[in-house]
């Protein structure tokens, strides 16, 4: 196992983690993997191998992506 790989199962176990509770804006979730150290591209590959939801609400500039866990 490289460390990408290891990198890459620590994104997962945190955006499964952070999102367990429901769907949270983006770059708040964003800032936080920040903080614990994950690389914002490790969290891109992450997101997009847990196939999240994402959703833009709003519009515009007053607009915001949320992820969140696809249900069951």
């Amino acid at each position: 196992e490289t460390q990408g790989d290891r990198a890459l199962k620590e994104a997962q176990a945190f955006l499964q983690e952070a999102l367990m509770d429901g769907p949270r804006p983006a770059k708040e979730v964003t800032e936080e993997g920040l903080a614990k150290g994950i690389s914002e591209a490790t969290l891109r590959r992450a997101k997009k191998l847990l196939d999240l939801e994402t959703l833009k609400g709003g519009f515009g500039t007053g607009g915001q992506w949320t992820w969140g866990l696809k249900k069951a």
